[in-house]
């Protein structure tokens, strides 16, 4: 079993709001208690699925380390760092119980002391005996006067399939952070220029975002567009296009602007296709596939 996994976008990242005070010890254990109960619940209900392949997961059966459970097992990683980081300490060994089976000497840890505001894994590596995830968490520490950033952390976690259920192998290791790299797939977008098909793909994507424009001449029979309820953006300009005709696809990249002015960078893919004319079947995020593609 081969290949590495990646969330670069916190797709499973487990989100927890900032406090705005260091609460009491007593007070504290039991609200990250409180909060942590609940999700680790949900995870583990989660995790019991991928790994049994029933549910939203249903898949054939497979060796147990593939990547058949990384929904689980991402989610499993994450809250196990946070526990591990943020709950468990002497006298509350327990609270690892869920997660990880051996002894384990606390001494000297001071529950409570460290919150994790946010966590996601980062990659997730399949070996023959479970799965090696590296899990990313904002570190929060507490002071006498309230919370002080403790920094951007990473932590390696061994997790196995323990008979249906995922378990944690050894406690996390801290490690560094993964050494950046250009990604393979990243689409080789071009400034666009006027033509038939850039301004159809702008017309459509603004059309979405803004629900400005009317784009029924575009579309192909029986093609239907995305919709919100109430359109985020207020205006969309077209910064990058890339565009194969030969797959039918185009790549763009938009920046688009809401009405307190905020822009936010985004990439679509647009099903295009040129006759007589270019229609549109459709909008779509980018996937892993179409990204290759426009990668070259």
């Amino acid at each position: 079993m081969s290949g590495t996994v990646a969330d670069p976008a916190g797709v499973a990242g487990t989100v927890r709001p900032r406090p705005a005070t260091a609460p009491a010890p007593a007070a504290r254990r039991r609200g990250v208690t409180a909060i942590n109960a609940a999700a680790i619940l949900a995870w583990l209900v989660v995790a019991a699925f991928a790994v049994a392949g029933r549910g939203p997961f249903a898949a054939p059966t497979a060796p147990a380390a593939s990547t058949d459970a990384v929904p689980g097992v991402a989610g499993f990683a994450e809250l196990f760092v946070v526990v591990w980081l943020g709950e468990a300490g002497e006298g509350s060994e327990q609270a690892l119980a869920p997660f990880y089976g051996g002894d384990v000497d606390l001494r000297g840890v001071v529950p409570g002391r460290r919150y994790v505001s946010r966590a996601a894994a980062v990659e997730i590596r399949p070996d023959t005996a479970g799965w090696a995830v590296t899990v990313v968490a904002d570190v929060l520490q507490a002071t006498d006067d309230g919370w002080r950033d403790g920094g951007r952390r990473y932590y390696r976690v061994g997790v196995l399939d323990d008979g249906g259920r995922l378990a944690a192998a050894a406690l996390p290791a801290e490690v560094p952070p993964p050494r950046a790299s250009a990604t393979p797939a990243a689409p080789a977008l071009t400034e666009p220029t006027a033509g038939p098909v850039t301004d159809a793909v702008a017309r459509v994507v603004r059309a979405v975002l803004t629900g400005d424009g009317d784009v029924t001449d575009l579309l192909a029979p029986g093609a239907a567009l995305p919709t919100f309820d109430a359109p985020p953006y207020h205006r969309v300009s077209l910064r990058g296009v890339h565009t194969d005709t030969r797959r039918g696809v185009a790549v763009a990249e938009v920046a688009a602007t809401d009405v307190r002015g905020n822009v936010t960078v985004l990439h679509y893919a647009v099903r295009v296709r040129i006759d007589d004319g270019v229609t549109v079947s459709g909008l779509a995020p980018v996937t892993p596939d179409v990204a290759r593609m426009a990668g070259g």
